[in-house]
């Protein structure tokens, strides 16, 4: 057997272990032992004996080893010097040759392994591996165009292009495929918006032995371009298929599945419901053994929360919150400022800074503002260069960006309240415009439930309520406008969600559209939905009185699942949509399925922190359910 043929069947120990003695003298060797540290979900299945083995032979001078042992310290920080030690291996490797170190030094120059962050001397490195032919540089600037990292643009059309010919180029030169661009490839499908054209790319790369693969191949199966699933039982067999392969993605949503379905399985057998949590809580760690920060994350809530029958401990929190920050997610370093915030953790000063800026080198826009409020109070001085240089600019770009936001939004209220009709005016009142004001509620009414359904930023529908609201309320003085008035002002409501105010607004307009109908139909009585709705406006007065009177108490809803109540004040009201916005502005390269609401509610509870305002999201307030 070959060893590209072991790497297709995910035996990576015996990989390392039948290459590293001829990776000096042998191509294929060679690029077989290389395409192993390509990706870290494979470094973290190699077994302890593997990294005694490089060890062994980087101290004997073997400079592929020592890349790689770099790369092993890199990615699982098996000591504590490990960030420095990655960085010297990387130096060695390099200056004897070996253009896979090279890709490393880049990596380690872009997350700051150098004690600073330097984008050039990143692309620099990165450049010169590629001219040597490095596949791991190859695939890091790949990663670079498809997604926007290192200060490039994202581009899917141009990573189309590149992917193409990597494959190409391999065919060409008689190399035996590499998965990893077959699963970038089906990556690129995915930002391009055609998801599912990318299947066969996500299955060519599982049957080529790249690990990731497994959860994209059955999230493209099960939902193909959407956000429903349509083929459950293909998704949950592919699902259960990637996580025997140790796919850690498909280990964490099985555990979410599992998590769904806990009542209905165990119902009132607290002896099963304990055994299916703990059954839970140990996939959860098994995904975090292998590398995935999203089960860390999660596990770090849960005892956080006393969740799933444990008992809250604030200390295995913050260890599980640690471990994803040295991973490199900035959810992590994120969620231990919340400790600290809430003082459940004690962190100095200059900790604290550290966290924050290493949060911002990962890529989080919450914790900017913080960070530069930290440089101009001198607390950053060691990192001024690099703040200068990097995150001041990034702060003015966004800081530009939300005030042409809030002009633009400014103007548009202005717009709407001078144009707005109050009497009726013989142009508005002809057929033509009547006919243009219908058609322009249902296109409105069209984008909000597509935003919904694709869970795309829906901080624009309440700006499409308002105008419903007032071209609706226009139409309902028509008697033969009055059905479009009505299905447009219904359809809206069932679209506006977290603003009750507004929401209040626009179910009185749906009324007073329902009384004419009745009028015109000369009914006696009145019409059952009316009755409901007339309850319905009752309940959100009262609802939004007992918000603004601060008896949250008193607010009842017939949902079945807890909303925080801060929900109902007007202070939550007016900053939803730009908390919304700025919250999606950070998901865009986060999929749309399984694990995407804990995402979402960690920038939108972050979002509305910087707004002042604290908010518990559906887990939080339902320990209890699980959400995917």
């Amino acid at each position: 057997m070959n060893y590209f043929e072991m790497i297709n069947q995910y035996r990576f120990d015996e990989v390392v272990k039948e290459t590293l003695p001829w990776v000096r003298t042998n191509q294929e060797a060679r690029i077989a032992f290389l395409r192993v540290f390509m990706l870290k979900e494979h470094i973290y299945l190699l077994d302890e004996s593997v990294y005694t083995l490089l060890q062994r032979a980087a101290d004997s001078g073997n400079p592929y080893a020592q890349y790689a042992l770099g790369r092993y310290h890199s990615v699982r920080h098996p000591e504590k010097d490990s960030i420095q030690r990655s960085v010297d291996l990387f130096r060695e490797a390099w200056n004897v040759g070996i253009a896979d170190a090279g890709a490393g030094l880049s990596m380690s120059w872009s997350f700051g392994d150098f004690g600073e962050v330097d984008l050039d001397e990143a692309n620099g490195y990165l450049e010169d591996a590629l001219k040597q032919g490095s596949e791991l540089a190859k695939q890091r600037k790949l990663k670079n165009v498809l997604f926007g990292n290192d200060g490039l643009e994202a581009d899917a059309e141009k990573a189309m292009e590149m992917v193409n010919d990597y494959i190409r180029q391999d065919e060409e030169a008689g190399i035996a495929p590499n998965g990893m661009w077959y699963f970038l490839r089906g990556r690129v499908y995915d930002e391009l918006g055609d998801r599912y054209q990318g299947l066969p790319d996500f299955t060519r790369a599982t049957e080529l032995g790249i690990v990731p693969a497994w959860y994209w191949r059955a999230y493209t199966a099960g939902y193909e371009n959407g956000d429903e699933v349509l083929h459950k039982k293909v998704f949950d067999d592919l699902l259960f298929e990637g996580a025997n392969h140790n796919d850690a993605q498909c280990i964490t949503s099985a555990a979410a599945e599992l998590y769904d379905n806990l009542d209905d399985i165990a119902g009132d057998d607290e002896e099963k419901r304990a055994q299916i949590s703990n059954h839970i809580i140990a996939l959860y760690n098994r995904a975090a053994t292998y590398g995935y920060t999203l089960a860390m994350i999660m596990l770090g809530d849960i005892f956080r929360d006393g969740d799933l029958g444990q008992e809250e401990s604030i200390d295995s929190a913050e260890g599980c919150y640690a471990m994803a920050a040295l991973n490199d997610d900035e959810e992590g370093y994120t969620r231990l400022l919340g400790l600290w915030a809430d003082e459940k953790i004690d962190l100095d000063d200059e900790t604290a800074a550290l966290y924050i800026l290493r949060a911002v080198r990962l890529g989080s826009d919450d914790m900017l503002e913080f960070l530069i409020d930290a440089y101009h109070e001198g607390r950053m001085d060691d990192y001024k260069d690099e703040i200068e240089k990097y995150y001041i600019p990034r702060f003015e770009a966004l800081k530009e960006q939300e005030e042409a936001e809030a002009t633009e939004n400014t103007e548009n209220t202005e717009s709407t309240e001078t144009t707005e009709p109050t009497e009726p005016a013989p142009l508005e009142s002809t057929g033509d415009a009547l006919k243009a004001y219908i058609k322009q509620c249902s296109e409105y009414c069209d984008r909000a439930e597509k935003i919904l359904q694709e869970h795309d930023d829906p901080s624009p529908i309440a700006d499409m309520a308002r105008e419903v609201i007032r071209l609706g309320g226009w139409l309902g003085q028509f008697e033969h406008t009055l059905s479009a008035a009505y299905t447009a002002t219904k359809r809206m409501a069932e679209c506006l969600y977290e603003h009750p105010r507004l929401l209040l607004r626009l179910k009185e307009t749906e009324l007073d559209i329902l009384e004419y109908i009745e009028a015109s139909q000369n009914q006696g009585r009145s019409m059952t939905i009316t009755d409901d709705l007339r309850d319905e406006i009752y309940q959100l007065r009262q609802n939004i009185q007992a918000a603004d009177e601060g008896r949250f108490e008193d607010i009842k809803t017939d949902r079945m699942l807890k909303d925080d109540p801060v929900e109902w004040t007007k202070e939550y009201e007016d900053a939803i949509d730009a908390a919304d916005h700025e919250a999606y502005q950070h998901l865009g390269d986060v999929p749309r399925g399984m694990g995407f609401c804990f995402a979402y509610w960690a920038e939108k509870r972050n979002a509305l922190a910087r707004r002042g305002i604290e908010w518990r999201s559906p887990h939080s307030m339902n320990p209890h359910v699980i959400f995917d």
